[in-house]
């Protein structure tokens, strides 16, 4: 039965993006070879759009990262390596997540490559097609956080975060993994976003150049090109362009104060021993709460999310069998019609963020149910005087 959805979903796939199979594809991978020839060549890569309307927003360090890639391997070697290291982490991530994340009876390695085939608006997909940076980056930092989960040893998250965050800066929202799934994380982790913050701060003084052209290349596509991304943020943000009026402090607003309770109910939840009720449940629910915090979710974090969002649900709601199957084809079908109800690309990830809205919303309730105040140890004595009993003197 898996095999049989898994062909469909394909075939549907096939059907509807037929036209489209090679336009684009791969489009960011444009981006970077084109800034890294702009740079080579002496050309500010942060002054224009590079490919579709697409500007290269890493800062100077990833320029002088492929600079030294294209030293040691030959040009088109060196993007053939990226693709392939690109298209191999997008397609073990369901696996790893599967694996030692969101462990459940059912989810074996076909239902979790099924899971993120019918993602809502083949958002699995997109983040295949896109050849971003940053399925990479989060499939390093889930495989580094693997001894952290098992033994709240989380050295080589760090590290991984580390490098993921000079890369992004936004993968720092990636250290409330060990916060809400470690113990005793929070000096480490602060650490590590100074060390972040500390390499951004030193590019910006030996590259000053550069570095105000990353600025400039991020303001552009985020506030003038409008490029919100798929969070609540990016919604509200959208439905104002689509309104045709200026970003309102609402988007800031509306996404800090979710983000913020979001954040509170989960640690919340954790003191009254969620994390320990349900592990796997738990992760889930992390794994979604560290996509939707961050402010500019785009399609190649949101199907991190969608995967989590789906075993959640399936978990609350208490399915198995072809009642699973049924359920990846209900969230999909309703993303069918988004094009056409939407009109515009700006809202697309509405209704992505509608399923992990619900999923987090069912999830916070289950764990509210299944947990309670933590139990400080009791002595024998106390044992017995709650119980009645007087003690033997």
């Amino acid at each position: 039965m898996i095999a049989v959805a898994m062909v469909a979903f394909a075939g549907l796939y096939l059907f509807l993006y037929r036209h489209d199979l090679l336009y684009q594809w791969l489009e960011d991978l444009h981006v970077y070879a084109g800034a890294e020839h702009f740079f080579k060549a002496g050309i500010n890569p942060y002054s224009t759009p590079i490919f579709e309307g697409l500007r290269f927003v890493y800062p100077p360090a990833v320029l002088l990262a492929g600079r030294a890639l294209g030293a040691v391997l030959p040009h088109q070697a060196a993007w053939w390596l990226v693709a392939i290291v690109h298209l191999t982490c997008v397609l073990l991530t369901p696996f790893v997540l599967a694996r030692y994340f969101v462990r459940a009876y059912w989810l074996t390695p076909a239902m979790a490559l099924l899971v993120w085939l019918g993602e809502s608006r083949f958002t699995g997909m997109l983040a295949l097609y896109s050849c971003n940076m940053a399925p990479a980056l989060y499939l390093a930092a889930l495989l580094a956080a693997v001894p952290g989960i098992k033994r709240n040893r989380w050295g080589w998250f760090y590290a991984a975060v580390l490098i993921a965050g000079v890369v992004k800066i936004t993968f720092l929202v990636v250290l409330l993994l060990p916060l809400l799934a470690g113990r005793r994380q929070w000096l480490k982790a602060g650490l590590t976003a100074l060390g972040v913050a500390a390499a951004y701060l030193l590019q910006a003084r030996l590259f000053p150049a550069l570095y105000a052209g990353y600025k400039y290349a991020v303001t552009m596509q985020v506030k003038v090109e409008h490029q919100y991304g798929y969070g609540i943020f990016g919604v509200i943000g959208s439905l104002d362009e689509k309104l045709h009026r200026p970003l309102g402090i609402e988007a800031y607003a509306v996404h800090g104060v979710a983000a913020l309770g979001l954040l509170g109910a989960m640690w919340w939840l954790r003191q009254r021993g969620a994390d320990a009720r349900d592990p796997s449940l738990w992760l889930g629910m992390v794994l979604m709460t560290i996509i939707v915090v961050d402010p500019r979710m785009l399609h190649y974090d949101a199907y991190l999310a969608l995967f989590a969002a789906f075993t959640v649900l399936a978990t609350t709601l208490g399915l198995d069998g072809w009642k699973l199957i049924a359920l990846v084809a209900v969230l999909f079908a309703p993303s069918l019609a988004v094009p056409h109800l939407l009109h515009t690309k700006l809202m697309y990830g509405a209704y992505e963020l509608l399923i992990l809205l619900a999923a987090l919303g069912a999830g916070l309730w289950s764990l509210w149910r299944k947990s309670g105040p933590r139990l400080e140890p009791v002595t024998p004595s106390e044992f017995l005087a709650a119980a009645g009993v007087e003690s033997a003197s």
